[in-house]
């Protein structure tokens, strides 16, 4: 077998200069990047393995192009057939071209053979053939002498429809070539191909992903490094990109003054948080200037563990009910600095809670409303959550449960891609103390040491997370 090596700036032109010295049949072996554009390696005398049957496309081809030429003598005959079979190379080459140019590295790219395009059998094409002789003969008549026996009108009448029929359905079969190369050329390169194209931008994603980083921020993550960045400086910028895209208040909500709502799913760590806050209040300006509002009137425990709050810090506790509505309880508290409104857990289905989420909405009162995103949940559920509340105008977020958690990039994530505002992190049970105002580098830094943990235990050497890194940011 030989081999012939063709050289140029990019794949588009490789193809075609092989293309157009070996044809379109050419079998390449291998494409590589060099400097100064890619190298193309195409064998010249290729001889398929005696396991691997020739392919009929090439004999058939070739032997209806003989009995076209031989028809039309040398000239374009039926025009229409002469096109679709142009169309027919010319997408066929296309394909080949960026199959081929998806593939990095030492790859074989074998031609595209569509087989249905060559499944016209020799009973149709010699259908066609006649057809196509009885076009001749009415286009361009010759004075020959008429047969006895009219027979051609009967075989050109019963052809044509046939020839009609072929026409039709190889049109049909280009067009379906032609939707597969659009959606080729529209579909993003596969993860695979990217990864081998780049091995840092590999390796970064492996260590983003050990982290728990969506794919949506990975990518957003990896396009804007520089090019030919080596591993430890793609980490270490991509952390500092994190930490400045992770938006946070700055500031202690609560201390600012203003009535503050806390929504979220049942269990996320509501009414643990709002005790923790109120506490920190307490013991910073004293109990004169808190209070307390409970709209879950559906479930006694949860008014009455924020009545017991109530009684140890000596703060005035309201619950809103069918009687008392949040306007009354607000009115009620008017003299108080800061007033900290625990929700009901909210289920889709609840009409009763859904008429909680219109009752905040509609207040006539400036309520900031804060939804607690607990740190154990998948991506998934954070991200339901936030679309459940995002309707009454979302203000904040609060991070729950970072003790229970084993991965932050997830909350992490959730909270950058929406660009909810952070204002406070709780990473307990103790009151007052597991709770703190949010902090973008702490919130990173925490993530990078959790995930080097686990790395640890797991005994994965890819990953190789160590503290230093989290001082980068």
């Amino acid at each position: 077998m030989k081999v012939r090596r063709f050289f140029a700036p990019d794949m588009g032109q490789a193809m075609r200069l092989v293309r157009d010295e070996v044809g379109p049949d050419a079998v390449i072996l291998s494409n590589n990047r060099v400097a100064g554009g890619v190298e193309v390696v195409v064998a010249l005398e290729y001889e398929p393995a005696a396991t691997e049957p020739v392919a009929p496309k090439s004999l058939s081809e070739a032997r209806r192009e003989r009995q076209l030429s031989a028809l039309t003598g040398g000239r374009s005959g039926n025009e229409a057939g002469r096109r679709l079979s142009q169309e027919l190379d010319r997408t066929r080459t296309e394909l080949a071209r960026r199959k081929a140019a998806q593939v990095s590295g030492v790859s074989s790219v074998r031609p595209i053979q569509n087989r249905q395009l060559d499944s016209l059998d020799d009973k149709a094409w010699d259908d066609v053939l006649a057809s196509l002789r009885a076009d001749q003969a009415d286009v361009d008549p010759v004075p020959v002498q008429k047969p006895a026996a009219p027979e051609r009108p009967v075989v050109s009448e019963a052809v044509a429809p046939r020839e009609s029929e072929v026409l039709r359905a190889m049109r049909s079969e280009i067009e379906d070539l032609k939707q597969m190369l659009r959606e080729q050329m529209a579909a993003p390169a596969p993860a695979s191909v990217e990864a081998a194209e780049d091995p840092v931008l590999a390796r970064l994603r492996s260590r983003l992903q050990r982290v728990g980083v969506s794919e949506t921020l990975i990518d957003r993550l990896a396009q804007a490094l520089e090019p030919g960045v080596d591993l430890e400086r793609a980490w270490k910028v991509s952390l500092s990109r994190m930490v400045e895209s992770l938006p946070v208040v700055g500031e202690d909500l609560v201390d600012r003054g203003g009535i503050l709502a806390f929504v979220g799913a049942t269990g996320v760590g509501k009414t643990t948080t709002i005790g923790k806050l109120a506490a920190r209040y307490v013991l910073k300006h004293g109990s004169s200037g808190v209070a307390l509002i409970t709209t879950d009137s559906y479930r006694i425990a949860a008014h009455e563990q924020l009545r017991t709050f109530g009684r140890i810090l000596d703060i005035p506790v309201r619950v809103v009910d069918e009687e008392h509505s949040l306007d009354d309880a607000l009115r009620s508290l008017r003299d108080r600095r800061v007033v900290l409104i625990d929700t009901a857990g909210i289920g889709g289905s609840d009409q009763q809670r859904e008429a909680q989420l219109e009752m905040l909405a509609q207040s006539g009162s400036r309520i900031k409303k804060l939804l607690v995103l607990p740190c154990t949940a998948q991506q998934q559920v954070l991200q339901r959550s936030y679309d459940h509340f995002k309707s009454i105008g979302l203000n904040g977020a609060v991070l729950s449960k970072l003790d229970e958690s084993v991965s932050l990039g997830e909350v992490i994530s959730t909270i950058i891609e929406q660009r909810l505002p952070l204002a406070y992190l709780a990473d307990g049970q103790r009151i007052p103390d597991h709770i703190e105002v949010a902090k973008a580098k702490t919130l990173i830094s925490r993530a990078v040491v959790l995930a080097s943990g686990r790395a640890t235990v797991q005994r994965d050497d890819s990953l190789m997370l160590q503290p230093q890194h989290s001082d980068a940011v």
